[in-house]
């Protein structure tokens, strides 16, 4: 089974209640790029990934594009309206950023464990929590700091999470596109150019297309305190 982190909706769980829930379902593989779900359909499964990571989007009514998060090892996908119906419409579609490898279960089986082991109930409160503080966050870094030090937060969040060692410093190992960038922090696409142009001149990062280098980790973390 592959190896889950300790967060994340599965990092939450007793390990009984893990086994009982990847005891369901199927294993899919999805590739970079590819369609995990789609906002507005039926939610008729329920996706938990085992490896990779996926974006999280929705179209608001005027059709404005937004991004609602990054999906890695160990989170759940489509539990809402898996559990208010499977006639209840999908809340966002969730994109595969590199490859992702997922425990896809129909929604009755979801909600068949569920019944039978109601403590599960706590860990998908403390995702929905860890979810709304995320968003809560995102909206007070908006008011209060610029597109730069938002920027080198969120660069920052990356090369932990997501960063490889090289000689020339961290490569954050997602294929985000400046479009993403800008959408992760509630900003335009040609300000996150600017801030990544500023951080480029400074020393402290280096890019080339889908490809960002952390080469001074500190310069960054002390950009992340700019207001």
């Amino acid at each position: 089974m592959t190896s889950l982190p300790p967060s994340g909706f599965l990092g939450h769980l007793a390990s009984s209640d893990r086994r009982a829930l990847l005891g369901e379902g199927v294993e899919e593989r999805f590739p970079p790029r590819a369609t995990l779900c789609f906002q507005g359909e039926p939610g008729t499964s329920v996706m938990l990934i085992l490896s990779g990571t996926a974006k999280a989007g929705r179209t608001l009514a005027d059709g404005t594009p937004t991004l609602m998060g990054l999906c890695g090892a160990g989170d759940i996908v489509g539990e809402i309206s898996a559990i208010a119906g499977e006639d209840s419409p999908r809340l966002a579609t969730v994109t595969a950023v590199d490859e992702v490898t997922c425990r896809v279960l129909a929604a009755s089986g979801f909600r068949r464990v569920l019944d039978a082991r109601p403590r599960i109930y706590r860990a998908l409160a403390a995702v929905a929590h860890d979810r709304l503080r995320r968003a809560a966050d995102k909206e007070a870094l908006q008011a209060a700091h610029s597109v730069t030090c938002r920027t080198a937060r969120m660069l920052r969040e990356l090369a932990v999470r997501n960063g490889r060692e090289q000689p020339q410093g961290v490569l954050i190992t997602l294929a985000l596109s400046q479009l993403d960038l800008a959408l992760l922090i509630g900003a335009s696409r040609e300000a996150v150019v600017r801030a990544l142009a500023g951080l480029r001149s400074g020393g402290i990062i280096t890019t080339r297309r889908r490809q960002i280098v952390v080469r001074d980790l500190g310069g960054l973390t002390h950009r992340c305190a700019c207001r």
